[in-house]
């Protein structure tokens, strides 16, 4: 990828706001997933909480993901 012309940030700078995001976005997956774990053994549920966690946390992180790369290509049309 090639570096926006007018961001005035040197190259490591750029690829640690990117991880940072991505790994955002893998926390919003994780999380609810975990919680969803901890409900089933709480409440003594099978996979019920654990299912909709990791649904919760896909649609969450696929959303995240999603307003990455529509930034990455407005940043990249505009000139930034």
């Amino acid at each position: 990828m090639n570096k926006p012309t007018n961001d005035d940030r040197n190259s490591a700078a750029i690829a640690m706001s990117l991880v940072t995001r991505i790994t955002t976005g893998s926390f919003l997956l994780v999380l609810p997933t975990v919680l969803g774990y901890w409900l089933d053994q709480r409440y003594q549920t099978q996979i019920l909480f654990l299912l909709v966690g990791f649904g919760l946390g896909m649609v969450i992180a696929g959303r995240h993901l999603w307003l990455i790369i529509c930034d990455l290509e407005r940043k990249e049309s505009s000139g930034q």
